[in-house]
């Protein structure tokens, strides 16, 4: 099923009523856009939990996430 949406200026869309429904999605909600390599389609999944987004997310150029996780166990205490 096909379902139009406006771009707005600001590049914002809105995602329809009856695919938020389908999706579980509810405000304010975070959501991951895909793009396949060579298609010109976005996928929208809701994330369920941190740990679904292991993989999805890209470090900033020069930080490392092994060094991030380093001095969280260094600075924070387990609860």
């Amino acid at each position: 099923m096909a379902y139009f949406t406006t771009l707005t200026k600001k590049g914002q869309i809105t995602i329809p009523k009856e695919l938020r429904g389908m999706l579980s999605l509810k405000t304010p909600s975070k959501v991951i856009l895909e793009i396949e390599e060579g298609k010109k389609t976005i996928k929208i999944t809701p994330p369920l939990d941190i740990l679904n987004l292991a993989g999805k997310l890209k470090p900033r150029k020069g930080k490392s996430a092994v060094k991030a996780r380093d001095i969280l166990e260094k600075h924070y205490q387990r609860l």
